[in-house]
């Protein structure tokens, strides 16, 4: 299996070769080397930056046809922030990290 292969198998997706490799060499992994153990990390790191390109790609809406998956939407942020959180990645935590509205003053009618 190579380091690609092995990024196909985490993402779990459809996703373009060109993205898988992009990622792996962003993450300075050889895309067509062997995967091995000590790969993982250079993967998981890739996987986190095609899983979130995935996870923010806009909606699809044209004439009678749209795409939209907000359940697998919901599984792939679920996958990014345990991925993200094991390997310290806060820049993409705190993208994901629910935002709850909070009151900050009241107005007077």
């Amino acid at each position: 299996m190579t380091n690609k292969e092995a990024l196909a198998a985490n993402v779990m997706c459809p996703v373009p070769d060109a993205s898988l490799e992009l990622a792996l060499i962003n993450t300075e992994v050889d895309p067509s080397a062997t995967y091995s153990i000590g790969q993982r990390e250079g993967v998981d790191l890739a996987t986190i930056d095609v899983l979130y390109m995935v996870y923010t790609k806009q909606d699809i809406s044209e004439g009678g046809y749209s795409e939209s998956h907000p359940d697998f939407l919901r599984k792939i942020k679920e996958r990014l922030m345990r991925l993200a959180s094991q390997y310290g990645r806060a820049d993409v935590l705190d993208l994901l990290q629910d935002q709850t509205p909070t009151i900050t003053s009241k107005a007077v009618w």
